[in-house]
């Protein structure tokens, strides 16, 4: 076995494999089942996104994504880059993804140079810290969606609940801590991907809480339509973020939710969004 350190293979089943200046191509986790869970979808587009930037010590200080068809497990996904816009201090870029000739996502991803400026953010909340809490694993022993409960990935939810197999009527607010638990390269793009790929697993369930409901539910159809993400300052997901999301409002077979991301030091580095179909089926 090799000495060398053990990286994050969470971001390599996210890496992409270059075909063509701006055409990627991602093969599918043989482990993933049904249909593609989409931060896996956002993370690689992420990835996509930093292949071929044409400004210097710029970062991706947002992106807006649209879920245009469910992803199969059964096709690889070609990623196709387009530049939308170069000034000086900013770069827009489109990423298409496609599978078997479809699009199933579509991102727009803004870059801008690091610079200087006016500083302020509102204080994190007080909650008890990471270590004081136990693991997700401990409230889903018996879980069927696996994808959520990755070895890599230490989640501790500060509400002591599980939020994907909740029956109870809760508040609308969750929080949660979370880290990988191996190291993530250095590469351009890697946190945010992989904050990507975390960002997606409880967002939208958010929505289901106030009601009571759950995704084990057979009568529930729950897709994400859209996903949003701005990145404040720089951090680390191989060390601690707070990550604190919030439902806004269920109505037309939709819920909005926004989350809110913070280093272990109370420093506000990432802002999120998200809006989905929620859907309560007639069984009769």
């Amino acid at each position: 076995m090799s000495n060398s350190k053990k990286f994050s293979s969470v971001m390599d089943t996210l890496k992409l494999e270059f075909l063509a200046p701006d055409l990627y191509m991602a093969r599918v986790d043989p482990e993933e089942e049904g249909r593609l869970y989409g931060g896996t979808i956002i993370a690689k587009s992420i990835l996509a996104a930093h292949g071929d930037l044409l400004i210097d010590d710029a970062f991706m200080h947002s992106m807006h994504g649209y879920f245009l068809r469910p992803g199969q497990p059964d096709f690889p996904i070609f990623f196709e880059l387009m530049l939308i816009r170069k000034g000086r201090s900013f770069a827009t870029y489109q990423i298409t993804a496609k599978q078997d000739g479809k699009e199933i996502f579509l991102l727009v991803a803004s870059f801008q140079v690091r610079e200087s400026g006016l500083e302020f953010q509102n204080d994190m909340p007080k909650y008890v810290g990471p270590h004081d809490l136990p693991a997700l694993e401990e409230f889903r022993r018996n879980a069927r969606p696996k994808r959520f409960l990755h070895s890599e990935i230490d989640i501790r939810p500060v509400n002591k609940y599980d939020l994907y197999q909740n029956s109870e009527i809760r508040d609308s607010k969750a929080t949660f801590w979370v880290k990988s638990k191996l190291p993530v390269k250095e590469e351009p793009g890697s946190h945010e991907a992989f904050l990507g790929f975390v960002s997606d697993m409880y967002l939208l369930d958010i929505s289901l809480m106030p009601h009571g409901l759950n995704h084990e539910l057979s009568n529930l159809k729950v897709v994400s339509l859209d996903h949003s993400m701005w990145f404040h300052r720089s951090f680390r997901t191989d060390e601690w973020l707070l990550i604190e999301v919030e439902s806004m409002i269920t109505a037309g077979a939709r819920g909005f939710n926004l989350g809110r991301v913070y280093r272990s030091d109370g420093t506000l580095v990432a802002s999120l969004a998200q809006e989905g179909l929620i859907r309560v089926l007639d069984e009769t």
